[in-house]
């Protein structure tokens, strides 16, 4: 007849903390799925930034600066929203 060993032996007990002190704290799945959905919101509202641009300015009805600026505001909105 074997012997019987108890459920909760200390054994198993140091086992569980030698593996989680070996274990990452960093989920590096979650970590590129959140920069992927990053990059794609960044991508979407560059696209939608470019297609208001081009139908609502006119070349020849505004300057080279206040195209510039409104550029640079577009993409510091999406910068920061993405």
């Amino acid at each position: 007849m074997q012997p019987q060993t108890p459920l909760h032996s200390t054994n198993a007990v140091a086992d569980a903390y030698s593996v989680e002190a070996f274990s990452s704290g960093v989920s590096w799945g979650a970590i590129f799925a959140g920069a992927t959905a990053a990059a794609a919101l960044s991508m979407i509202l560059v696209i939608l930034g470019f297609g208001l641009g081009l139908s609502a300015v006119s070349p020849w009805s505004y300057s080279a600066a206040t195209i510039g600026m409104s550029t640079i505001i577009w993409l510091a909105f999406t910068q920061l929203a993405a």
